[in-house]
């Protein structure tokens, strides 16, 4: 698949695997949440594999990007196309992150060892929208799932 930045809408990597509003938790427990709900999507077809990509990504360094914000992602070839998944926890995870904040929003991506444009064009528009302080404040207060997708489809 060839996308253009243009062409992009997260919320199409959705569907039903998003996770929202969770209490607090560690950033494992997050984690693993996020995995367990991410490889219910059939596009993945190695879930222990992704676990150990994306823990092993996070053992080297932390995917916490700063402004509340974490991104855990790996590209395995036991990946057929992009999934996402969102977490959300309003009082914040500690997360290790470069600003030292605690993590609000996570956005877990999972995608094929062979999307490797794609990849990089995907996270650049994820940063693209969430660098929007209006955007990032709509999707830390968003009151539903429905309202989240409606944010980011507007975003895209």
């Amino acid at each position: 698949m060839r996308l253009k930045l243009s062409e992009i809408k997260i919320v199409d990597y959705l569907k039903e695997y998003m996770v929202l509003d969770v209490g607090p938790m560690t950033k494992e427990s997050a984690l693993e949440l996020m995995i367990e709900r991410i490889c219910q999507n059939p596009t993945i077809r190695d879930g222990k594999r992704f676990k150990q990509a994306i823990f092993a990504r996070e053992c080297l360094m932390s995917t916490g990007i700063g402004y509340e914000i974490a991104i855990p992602h790996a590209r395995l070839d036991c990946i057929n196309d992009f999934a996402i998944c969102i977490l959300r926890c309003k009082d914040g995870i500690p997360y290790e992150s470069i600003d030292d904040l605690p993590v609000k929003i996570i956005f877990m991506i999972a995608a094929s060892d062979q999307q490797e444009k794609e990849y990089i064009k995907f996270l650049s528009h994820l940063m693209v929208i969430l660098k929007s302080d209006d955007v990032l404040e709509r999707l830390f207060t968003a009151p539903t799932t429905t309202d989240l997708f409606k944010i980011l489809n507007e975003a895209t």
